[in-house]
């Protein structure tokens, strides 16, 4: 997979987790329809000290492994989302892309990101504050 086919413009990707490099290389030289990541073209690191998951705040310390985590950042190193949770929930990349692309909508427009917003959504709905006019509320809300 390259990370270009999912990433949206300005968005980088890095994966972490504690498995070794050699680990990770048995992961990325195994195709995925044998279980692999296949030609993956992003990033991955090795915490094996467990000192990036202590610093994000996701190591389970009596077990001595990461819970699963998201964390979006912008340009400036801001977080702006983050999500911790067990092990045993997958994770969704239309997720991510969906959180990333009301990232930067926000940056863009101000304020709030409408709900249902899509990652083709260019233009800003007309509202007369922030909240919306009496009445316009739902086409802001609506706009995707």
């Amino acid at each position: 997979m390259d990370k270009n086919e999912i990433l949206l413009p300005g968005t980088e990707i890095v994966a972490v987790s504690t498995d070794s490099e050699f680990s990770h290389f048995a992961w990325a030289t195994t195709p995925r329809k044998q279980g692999g990541l296949g030609d993956i073209k992003i990033p991955l690191l090795s915490d094996k000290s467990h000192r990036i998951s202590r610093a994000y705040g996701v190591l389970d310390e009596e077990k001595g492994v990461p819970f699963k985590g998201l964390f979006i950042a912008d340009c400036k190193q801001v977080l702006r989302h983050m999500a911790v949770h067990d092990v045993s929930i997958p994770r969704s990349v239309d997720e991510v892309l969906r959180l990333v692309n009301a990232c930067q909508y926000v940056d863009k427009y101000g304020d709030v990101c409408p709900a249902g917003l899509s990652k083709n959504a260019e233009k800003r709905p007309q509202t007369e504050s922030k909240c919306g006019a009496p009445g316009k509320i739902s086409e802001y809300f609506a706009v995707c």
